[in-house]
């Protein structure tokens, strides 16, 4: 890990704060968001990552990153119809 030791401290007393805010029950939704931002931080490397990403139509994806990432799903036949495809 390439964090400072100071980073790494203020990091651990963050996560301590947020973890006793989820135990308690307040702010559920942002202990989640948060616990997965800093999961790639303390889990180390990788060489792979599987996973099974939500069902969600192409339509309902915002234009931006329809846009930043039609390449992708091409490449990786993710369009399973023509009529899927843009």
């Amino acid at each position: 890990m390439d964090l400072k030791e100071e980073s790494l401290a203020s990091l651990t007393e963050l996560y301590a704060k947020i973890k006793g805010l989820e135990k308690s029950g307040k702010n559920r939704i942002w202990t989640r968001l948060l616990k997965n931002s800093f999961a790639p931080l303390l889990m180390g490397k990788f060489d792979f990552v599987v996973g099974n990403p939500p069902w969600v139509r192409w339509g309902y994806l915002p234009e931006g990153y329809r846009d930043a990432t039609l390449k992708l799903w091409k490449e990786y036949g993710l369009f399973f119809a023509k009529r899927n495809l843009p």
